[in-house]
């Protein structure tokens, strides 16, 4: 009962990382097209 809570909360950090490093990635991206768009 207790390491299925405890592999339960391991999923939802690991998703929590996923979805923050997607996001971050996601505005880094945009950050560099843009000074890219700026410099051309």
């Amino acid at each position: 009962m207790q390491r299925l809570e405890k592999d339960r909360n391991k999923d939802i950090v690991k998703g929590i990382i996923i979805e923050t490093l997607y996001v971050v990635v996601m505005m880094l991206l945009a950050y560099v097209i843009g000074f890219v768009m700026v410099k051309l």
